[in-house]
C-alpha cells in the first residue's frame, strides 16, 4: 500500500512539516493548509513514496508566482514548486520526485481542486450521476482500501461486505442473512386483540448476550387456557367450577382430597368427608338418646304409664325408680283456675308466706286493721278455689257472714280490690271499699283528695263511717288514731305565728305580734328578726336589709354636700353611723368580699356571690344567701333543687336566708308574720293550727267511720280461719311436694333447690340455678352458664346459652327428634345423613372436575412456559460481530421439552469498536412473540 503524506503546521516548531497521513496530531489545537489525500480521492499518483519522512522541516519561497517549498537543512536540495494559476512549476531538483502538486484555485485541464477557498467540498466533472439508471458521474479507480473511519471505501470493500452474512444465533442454532435478505419474525397468532409486551423485557448479560426475560410475576388482564379463564373477577371454568370474591362454586362438583379442618370456636376451615361421618355417629346416636328421652324411656323422667310420668334416681328406671328425686329450675306456673303448670318451690313459699301472715293476722285482726286489705285480697283467692262448699254464698251467705239487702250488688273492679256492701264499688286497684255505698277509687279519701309522702298503692274506704280499736300508729304508712292526732294538734301551736285577735275573738288579719322579747327603740334590743325577706316591689312590701344597703349608698350621694359628707364619713368610721343607721362596736370592719355582696355589722362577712351578712359576725358564704342577726350563718347552704317534703313539688332555690347558726344551735323567732297567700308565702302559727284543726276533724271522722265496719270484718274473717286451715294442709303438701301436679321424692334427703342467679328457675332436691336466667330441672341439676338450661339429675351447663342433658362422663341421649326447618332448629340423625350422602358427592365430583381441569391448565402452563425458554435459547444463540464497523444479520432456533422458537437479530459494531447495537425478536410454537433490542459499550 503507497504512503500518503501531507503538509501540517507546527506551532511548536514555527514550520510547516511533513506528516504522515496516518500521523496523530499532538497539542491543543492543528490546521491543516493543503491536505493530499492521494490514497483516498486518487486526484494524484505518485510512483513511489515521497522520501521526506514525517516531520520533516522545510521552508517556503517565491519563484515566478510559485511557491517553492525547500529542505531547510540541505539548502534546496529537496523542493517542490507549487502554482497558484499555473500548472508549469517545477521542482528545481530531484526530477525523480517532481510531480504535479494541487492548491487550491480555478482547475486547469485535468487538474481536480477544492469548490472554494474553505476547503468544504471537491466537485467531480462529468455528467451528473443517475440515481435511477446507476449512470453518469465521475469513477474513482485505483482506489485503496479505507483504514480509518473518515477514509473512502472501494468496491471490493462494498462487495465484502455484502457478501459477509449476519448470524442470528438463538440458543439450539443460528441462521446466515447477508444485506438485503429478508429476515422473518413473526408471531404464530391469528386472533385479533390486544397485544403488548409489558410483561417482556432485554437484558444484557455479562458476555454482552442479549437475553428476552419474562416478569417473574406477570400481570395479565386475563388469562384464558381452553374453558378456563383467570381475570380480576377470578377463575372460571366454561360449564363448571369458579372461584371469586364471595367464594367457590363447586359447580355441582366433588371435593376430593380436603385436608381436616380446624373444628373449633371460630374456625372457619372446610370439614372433610371423614370430620362429617364422626358427626354423624355422634348425632346418629344423639337421635338415639333423644328418641329414647322423648318416648320417656331414659333420662331423668320416664313413662310409668299413659298418663304418668316418673322422676328416676341415678340407676333406676321406670319401673323402679329409685330415691325420691327434687325437681330443680321450674318455672314460675299460671295461678289459674283451669291452669295444669307446675308450681315451683318460690311460689309455693310465698304462698306459705302468706298463710303464715295470714293466720298472724287473722289471731290480731282486732289490733291490724293496716293489714285487712292484704289479707282479704289472699283469701279471696282462696276461697275461689273451695268449689260447691261457697256455691250457696251469693244467695244465702255463709256462717257468720251474712248480708241482707235487696240493693246495688258491690263492685270491685280494680285489679286484686274488695267491695263488700250494698252498692260498695272498688274500681283503683288493690283497694278495698267496706261498708254500704262505700267508694274506693284511688283518688278520695273521704270525699277530699290528699298525697301524704308517696303515691298509694292502694285505697281502704269505709264510707263515712267511725274505724275504732285504732292502735297507734308506728311506720308512716300506718293509720293514726285520735290519741296521736292530738299530740300532733298540740305540738303545731307550739312555735306558730299567729294574727292577732279582735276585742271579740275573731282573727285580725291586719296585725300580727310577734312574740318575744319586746323591741326598745332606745337600746335597739329585743324584738325578732325576720329572715328570708323577698325584695320589696310595691308600696305596701317590707324591703329586706339588700333594698335597705342600695338605699344607704345611694343616701351617700345626695346633694354633693361633700364638705358635710366628710365630717359624716369620718363619724360613720369611727362608730359614729349615721341617721337611723347606727352601729356601736370596737370590733373588727365587716367585709363583703363576694362578687355584689353586702356585709352589714362588726366583723360581718359576706364572701358568696350576691350574699348578705347583717349582724355582729354574721356570715354569709354561699352565693344569693343571707344571714341576719348576730352570730347567724348561712351554713354554706346556696343555691337548692330538691323535692318538697309532703308536697312533692320541684323546688330550684337561689339561696337560702338564715336567722341562726345551725353549727351551734342558735335559732330566732320570727314574729309579727302575715297570714301567706301564695304557695311561696311563709306561714304562720295561726294558719298551721287551723289546718291541724282541720285535719284533726277529717282524722276524727275517717276513724269512726272505719271502727263501725271493722266490727264486720272481724266476723268476716273469723268464718273464713276454717277455709285456711285447709288451705295450710295443702300448702304442707305441695311443699313437700307431695301433693298437686308436680311432686318429688326426696328420699335422699337433699336441700331444696336454690335459684341464686337474677331470673333463674331451680326444680329438683338440690338443683341450683347459678347463673342469670338459668334452668335447672332434676336432683343436683346445676346450671352455671348465663342463660343455660340443665335437664336431668346430676346435669351441668356450664357455658352460657347452653343446653345439657347430662355431665361429663354421664352423657344423655335425646331421642324423638323432629326434622328441623327453620335455621337454628336442631337437626335429627337422618337429616344429616342425608345432608352428608348430598355433600359428599358434591364433592367429590366438584374434587374430581377441578382435578382434572388443574390438570390440563398445568399442561397448557408447561407448553407456554417450555415454549417461552425455547424463545428465550433462540434469542441467545443469536451471533454478534466482532470487528469494528462490521454488521451481522443472525437467526437463531430453540427447543425445550418439545416447544420450538425462532429468533432473528440483526447486531452493529461501531467503526471504533466502542458501541455494540442489536435488535432481534422471535416467535415460539405457541404463537408468542417477542421483540427486544440493546445498546452496549465496551472499553
Amino acid at each position: 500500500m503507497n504512503r500518503i503524506y501531507r503538509l501540517v503546521w507546527s506551532k511548536s516548531r514555527l514550520c510547516w512539516c511533513v506528516a504522515s497521513e496516518f500521523a496523530r496530531h499532538s497539542g491543543k489545537r492543528g490546521r491543516a493548509l493543503v491536505v493530499i489525500a492521494l490514497g483516498t480521492l486518487g486526484l494524484l499518483l505518485v510512483g513511489d513514496a515521497l522520501a521526506a519522512d514525517a516531520g520533516q522541516y522545510v521552508n517556503d519561497s517565491a519563484d515566478a508566482s510559485c511557491v517553492v517549498v525547500q529542505d531547510s537543512a540541505l539548502s534546496g536540495d529537496l523542493d517542490w514548486k507549487y502554482g497558484g494559476n499555473t500548472s508549469n512549476c517545477e521542482s528545481v531538483s530531484k526530477p525523480v520526485q517532481a510531480t504535479r502538486m494541487l492548491a487550491s484555485g480555478n482547475p486547469t485541464g485535468d487538474a481536480v481542486t477544492y469548490d472554494d477557498d474553505s476547503h468544504n467540498r471537491i466537485s467531480l466533472g462529468g455528467d451528473a450521476y443517475d440515481a435511477y439508471s446507476h449512470t453518469g458521474g465521475t469513477t474513482l479507480s485505483n482506489v485503496a482500501n479505507g483504514v480509518d473511519s473518515s477514509d473512502a471505501v472501494n468496491v471490493s470493500q462494498l462487495n465484502d461486505l455484502a457478501n459477509t452474512p449476519m448470524t442470528f444465533v438463538g440458543n439450539t442454532g443460528s441462521v446466515d442473512k447477508k444485506l438485503g435478505d429478508t429476515l422473518f419474525i413473526e408471531g404464530a397468532s391469528t386472533t385479533a386483540g390486544t397485544y403488548s409486551g409489558s410483561n417482556l423485557r432485554t437484558e444484557v448479560d455479562a458476555n454482552g448476550h442479549l437475553q428476552l426475560q419474562l416478569a417473574d410475576n406477570p400481570m395479565f388482564d386475563s388469562v384464558t387456557t381452553g374453558n378456563t379463564t383467570i381475570n380480576e373477577n377470578g377463575l372460571s371454568i366454561l360449564g363448571g367450577p369458579s372461584v371469586n370474591f364471595y367464594g367457590i362454586d363447586a359447580g355441582n362438583f366433588r371435593i376430593t382430597s380436603v385436608a381436616a379442618g380446624d373444628i373449633g370456636f371460630g374456625s372457619t376451615d372446610a370439614v372433610n368427608g371423614s370430620q362429617l361421618n364422626a358427626t354423624n355417629q355422634q348425632v346418629q346416636q344423639n337421635t338415639t338418646d333423644i328418641t329414647n328421652f322423648n318416648y320417656g324411656l331414659v333420662g331423668p323422667m320416664q313413662r310409668t304409664g299413659t298418663d304418668q310420668l316418673s322422676l328416676i334416681a341415678i340407676g333406676g328406671d321406670a319401673y323402679a325408680p329409685g330415691a325420691s328425686q327434687v325437681l330443680n329450675n321450674v318455672a314460675a306456673g299460671a295461678i289459674l283456675a283451669t291452669s295444669t303448670d307446675a308450681i315451683n318451690g318460690s311460689q309455693l313459699h310465698e304462698t306459705n308466706q302468706q298463710v303464715n301472715a295470714n293466720t298472724l293476722n287473722i289471731t290480731q285482726v282486732d289490733n291490724r286493721v293496716s293489714n285487712v286489705e292484704g289479707d282479704i285480697t289472699t283469701l279471696q283467692g282462696d276461697v275461689k278455689h273451695q268449689g260447691d262448699h261457697i256455691e250457696n254464698i251469693y244467695n244465702s251467705g255463709t256462717r257468720y257472714f251474712h248480708a241482707n239487702s235487696s240493693g246495688t250488688d258491690s263492685s270491685a273492679t280494680g285489679v286484686d280490690s274488695v267491695a263488700i256492701g250494698m252498692g260498695a264499688t272498688a274500681s283503683h286497684d288493690g283497694s278495698v271499699a267496706l261498708g254500704a255505698g262505700s267508694v274506693a277509687d284511688g283518688s278520695t279519701l273521704g270525699h277530699q283528695a290528699f298525697l301524704l309522702g308517696g303515691t298509694a298503692t292502694g285505697e281502704v274506704n269505709v264510707g263515712q263511717r267511725r274505724v275504732t280499736g285504732l292502735s297507734a300508729g308506728a311506720d308512716d304508712s300506718d293509720a293514726v288514731n285520735v290519741a296521736q292526732l292530738k299530740q300532733v294538734t298540740g305540738a303545731s301551736t307550739e312555735g306558730s305565728v299567729k294574727y292577732d285577735l279582735n276585742g271579740d275573738g275573731s282573727v285580725n288579719y291586719n296585725s300580727v305580734t310577734l312574740a318575744g322579747t319586746s323591741y326598745n327603740s332606745a337600746s335597739r334590743t329585743g324584738g325578732t328578726k325576720i329572715t328570708n325577706v323577698a325584695r320589696g316591689e310595691h308600696d305596701s312590701d317590707a324591703v329586706n336589709m339588700a333594698q335597705l344597703g342600695e338605699t344607704n349608698a345611694l343616701v351617700t350621694n345626695i346633694d354633693g354636700r361633700v364638705t358635710t359628707i366628710e365630717g359624716s364619713v369620718t363619724t360613720i368610721n369611727n362608730g359614729g353611723g349615721i341617721k337611723y343607721f347606727h352601729a356601736n362596736s370596737t370590733q373588727a370592719d365587716s367585709v363583703a368580699s363576694g362578687s355584689n355582696a353586702v356585709a352589714v355589722g362588726p366583723n360581718a362577712q359576706s364572701t358568696g356571690k350576691g350574699s348578705i351578712a347583717m349582724g355582729a359576725g354574721a356570715t354569709s358564704t354561699a352565693d344569693g344567701s343571707v344571714a341576719l342577726g348576730q352570730g347567724a350563718s348561712d351554713n354554706g347552704r346556696g343555691a337548692e333543687s330538691y323535692t318538697g317534703l309532703y308536697s312533692n313539688a320541684a323546688n330550684t332555690s337561689v339561696g337560702t336566708v338564715s336567722v341562726g347558726n345551725a353549727a351551734t344551735g342558735e335559732t330566732r323567732t320570727l314574729s309579727n308574720v302575715a297570714d301567706g297567700k301564695e304557695a311561696t308565702d311563709a306561714v304562720n302559727l295561726r294558719q298551721l293550727s287551723g289546718a291541724v284543726a282541720e285535719s284533726k276533724q277529717y282524722s276524727d271522722d275517717s276513724i269512726s267511720h272505719i271502727n263501725s265496719n271493722v266490727a264486720n270484718v272481724t266476723t268476716n274473717v273469723s268464718n273464713l280461719d276454717n277455709r285456711v286451715t285447709h288451705v295450710e294442709g295443702d300448702v304442707t303438701n305441695v311443699q313437700n311436694g307431695t301433693d298437686g301436679m308436680f311432686q318429688v321424692n326426696n328420699t335422699s334427703h337433699l336441700p331444696k333447690p336454690k335459684a341464686t342467679g337474677n331470673d333463674s328457675v331451680a326444680g329438683g332436691a338440690g338443683a341450683q340455678a347459678i347463673a342469670e336466667s338459668s334452668t335447672a330441672i332434676g336432683s343436683n341439676a346445676q346450671a352455671r352458664g348465663r342463660s343455660s338450661v340443665a335437664i336431668g339429675a346430676n346435669s351441668v351447663a356450664e357455658r352460657d346459652n347452653s343446653v345439657s342433658v347430662g355431665s361429663a362422663g354421664h352423657e344423655r341421649q335425646i331421642t324423638n327428634v323432629a326434622a328441623g326447618t327453620a335455621p337454628t332448629d336442631a337437626v335429627n340423625v337422618g337429616q344429616m345423613q342425608q345432608s352428608i350422602g348430598n355433600m359428599s358427592n358434591q364433592f367429590y365430583d366438584y374434587t374430581d372436575s377441578r382435578y382434572n381441569a388443574l390438570r390440563h391448565d398445568l399442561q397448557k402452563q408447561d407448553d407456554v412456559l417450555s415454549a417461552g425458554i425455547a424463545g428465550a435459547m433462540a434469542m441467545a444463540t443469536l451471533p454478534q460481530p466482532y470487528s469494528p464497523g462490521a454488521s451481522m444479520a443472525a437467526v437463531g432456533l430453540g427447543n425445550f421439552r418439545g416447544q420450538g422458537a425462532l429468533s432473528v437479530g440483526v447486531s452493529k459494531i461501531s467503526n471504533d469498536g466502542k458501541w455494540v447495537t442489536k435488535l432481534q425478536g422471535g416467535m415460539n410454537s405457541q404463537g408468542d412473540a417477542g421483540v427486544a433490542v440493546g445498546v452496549g459499550y465496551q472499553w
